[in-house]
């Protein structure tokens, strides 16, 4: 009894090792519609233009050359003839006039510079009041004097600095700063003692206004450039 008791499960055995064919069982579930599409409308509050300032400063050469270089305009029509600084001054105010976070300096500059805008505080900085910058546009004829770029440079670093410490954190990101530096010739007096080469000092201020974007986190700061000429 012992010796069928073996060959009975030998044979159990070889059964349960005999290879056979996978077969694939069908799918019994179905791929889930997960995605869909909506379509509406929404309304927002019209944008504040003055969350987004917009600075402009005029720097303006008074030295004596432009008296040559930029005299009154002759037979313009009307009771005083500006320079032509003057009258590009004019026309960008009114292309672009102030208010609505739009706001204007005026710097002149000769052997010395001059802030001749002021702000809301009473202190020199931007406006947004036009008769202050077209008020003083006759001024501009009134010349003499050295080139000083180093004096307007500096002084206009120290205006713009003013204006953004003054912005807050969201309103400085979104601050565009444009300069404008109208200029008949080279700097006056040249400490470098080689004539049309830019002295370190002058480059040196305008290196430092370029860095108060990153400096100061701003959308823009952009400095052009104007050269006056007599012809």
């Amino acid at each position: 009894m012992r010796g069928v008791r073996l060959v009975v499960l030998g044979g159990a055995l070889a059964v349960a090792c005999a290879y056979t064919d996978l077969e694939r069982v069908p799918a019994t579930v179905q791929p889930l519609n997960d995605k869909f599409s909506v379509t509406g409308q929404f309304c927002t509050g019209l944008p504040n233009p003055a969350d987004f300032p917009v600075r402009i400063l005029f720097m303006a050469d008074i030295s004596g050359s432009t008296v040559i270089s930029d005299p009154p305009v002759k037979n313009c029509g009307a009771a005083v003839c500006l320079t032509r600084r003057g009258e590009a001054i004019e026309e960008t105010l009114k292309k672009y006039p102030p208010g609505d976070g739009i706001a204007y300096g005026l710097i002149t500059f000769a052997s010395n510079a001059s802030i001749l805008t002021t702000g809301k505080n009473r202190l020199p900085g931007f406006t947004t009041d036009a008769n202050q910058v077209l008020t003083k546009l006759p001024t501009l004829a009134n010349a003499q004097g050295q080139t000083s770029y180093t004096s307007a440079l500096s002084l206009a670093y120290q205006m713009l600095q003013a204006d953004m410490n003054n912005l807050g954190t969201t309103a400085r990101g979104r601050a565009r700063y444009e300069i404008v530096f109208m200029s008949d010739g080279a700097p006056d007096p040249d400490n470098t003692g080689a004539g049309e080469s830019l002295p370190p000092d002058v480059r040196t201020d305008v290196l430092n206004i370029e860095g108060l974007q990153a400096s100061q986190g701003l959308a823009l700061v952009s400095l052009n450039t104007v050269y006056i000429n007599a012809y």
